[in-house]
């Protein structure tokens, strides 16, 4: 007993492969006061719950292959989750908790020490725990569409951290410590439904310098500050359902920029002429926002490889018109224009 290594039995029982399951549990089941074995039997629960769960059938090894490809994914499932879900921990990096009205998180999800993506996004949640933050390992955070109202200072615990999701119902304050994430390259950020003050784009997402993209949505505000020219590294920015109707100038240093996206911009009646300077744009999106003119100063835009169209203010039977001009103007780019 004293020459069995345990770290090694638990390494077999994780690979998934029968043989090695099958050594695992016969030595550990000799001994059942050995934590091998209670792992085991967690994880048999484990497969019993989420056969309930997924209406599928799983073999142990069936099971472990497939949690080590996709994850957990328990989205839209209305129940409690049970604590031995933990057991996953060595071989689950992400978790789907999406839309399972939740109000508060799992305790299980604080146990899942090798998780690199947490989707809790579409649920009733108000406040993070600092638990949360103990997941050293997380890369991609979702807590968007619930009613979290501040993000917590412990998240520049997070130094994985690549990704944060958070569009709320309410307006949800960033902390100062954002810029201190040295790997956060894509933000989402804004309110569900658009409110009816002043709501500008808050000065601190100005100063994670490292974002490569950037989406902000539901705000209110005239015109992009010009601080967004901190954001060097900025590659793609998309403005949804904002009151602004500009971009600055500044926006023209953005030199790594490539995409560029507008989506239900009530106040944009045309496009800002910062537009037609950006040298190294590749993709423009412009959707369901009230353009009246396509300008020829598209001719400018000749390293553009996609524009895609559709839902702006130019009647239907001159679509036909302006597409051919686009075509004219930018004989190499793809465009998509859609009524």
């Amino acid at each position: 007993m004293e020459n069995i290594d345990w770290e090694h039995l638990d390494s077999l029982l994780w690979t998934g492969e029968k043989t090695n399951i099958k050594l695992a549990v016969t030595i550990a089941k000799g001994m059942q006061v050995l934590p091998q074995w209670q792992t085991y039997q967690q994880l048999k629960q484990c497969v019993d719950f989420f056969e309930r769960q997924w209406r599928k059938r799983f073999s142990v090894t069936e099971f472990i292959k497939y949690i080590q490809a996709n994850g957990i994914d328990l989205q839209q499932q209305m129940t409690d989750f049970p604590d031995y879900i933990a057991v996953l921990s060595p071989i689950a990096r992400s978790i789907r908790l999406d839309m399972c009205r939740l109000v508060a998180i799992p305790p299980f999800v604080f146990k899942m020490h090798n998780l690199e993506d947490l989707n809790l996004s579409g649920n009733e949640l108000t406040e993070l725990p600092d638990e949360l933050f103990d997941l050293k390992k997380l890369r991609v955070l979702n807590i968007s569409y619930n009613h979290i109202t501040s993000i917590p200072t412990a998240i520049q615990h997070l130094h994985q951290l690549t990704e944060l999701q958070c569009i709320s119902f309410e307006y949800c304050q960033l902390p100062a410590a954002l810029p201190t994430l040295p790997q956060l390259r894509r933000l989402v950020f804004g309110i569900v439904a658009v409110p009816t003050q002043f709501v500008p784009v808050p000065a601190i997402i100005f100063e994670c310098r490292a974002l490569t993209s950037l989406e902000i949505s539901g705000l209110t505000f005239d015109e992009m500050p010009a601080a967004v020219a901190q954001l060097a590294q900025l590659e793609t920015l998309c403005v949804a359902s904002t009151s602004m109707s500009n971009l600055p100038d500044e926006l023209s240093k953005l030199l790594n920029l490539k995409e560029l996206r507008f989506s239900s911009m009530v106040n944009m009646s045309e496009l800002p002429h910062v537009v037609f300077a950006l040298d190294n744009l590749r993709s423009l999106y412009i959707f369901d926002t009230p353009i009246g003119k396509i300008p020829r100063e598209f001719a400018n835009l000749q390293q553009l490889e996609c524009i895609e169209i559709s839902g702006i203010n130019i009647p239907p039977q001159s679509f036909r018109f302006w597409e051919q001009k686009l075509y004219s103007w930018l004989p190499n780019t793809v465009v998509h224009w859609y009524a």
